[in-house]
């Protein structure tokens, strides 16, 4: 695991991941209203639709969107609590499968459940640094 002060859109990278919830407003929309999943929503706004459907259809689990270079990362179940540190462990390890499988090499991603989580990255980096290689990025 690599660590970067910069913005995540600004990292060179085979996949971004944003940090996700699991809900879905009324309007049919996957609630993405802050931090990273926020900036992902401005800049592909198909993203909030196509996520909720997967959100309805599957459950709240780790997504690939090819089209946008993009992967989703469950760390809470409703947005208004804060992240859950054995849901990002199983995130993290369902997106490293992912990872594998389509061979991505570098991997920007925020620091999962910090922020708008409520967590720290004191409390997260402990539990999520044995499980990411130098592939993954993490940008703050």
């Amino acid at each position: 695991m690599r660590e970067l002060h910069q913005d995540l859109w600004s990292v060179q990278a085979d996949l971004w991941v944003v940090t996700t919830n699991g809900q879905v407003r009324s309007d049919g929309l996957a609630v993405m209203g802050r931090g990273s999943a926020l900036q992902a929503a401005q800049r592909f706004p198909e993203l909030p639709r196509l996520l909720a459907r997967r959100l309805n259809q599957h459950g709240n689990h780790v997504y690939l969107f090819p089209e946008f270079r993009l992967a989703t990362l469950p760390t809470k179940d409703d947005w208004r609590n804060p992240s859950d540190p054995a849901l990002i462990v199983r995130s993290l390890q369902r997106l490293i499968r992912l990872v594998d499988r389509e061979q991505f090499h570098t991997v920007a991603m925020p620091r999962p459940g910090c922020g708008n989580g409520g967590l720290t990255w004191a409390e997260v980096r402990p539990i999520v640094e044995p499980l990411l290689d130098d592939r993954f990025v993490i940008v703050s």
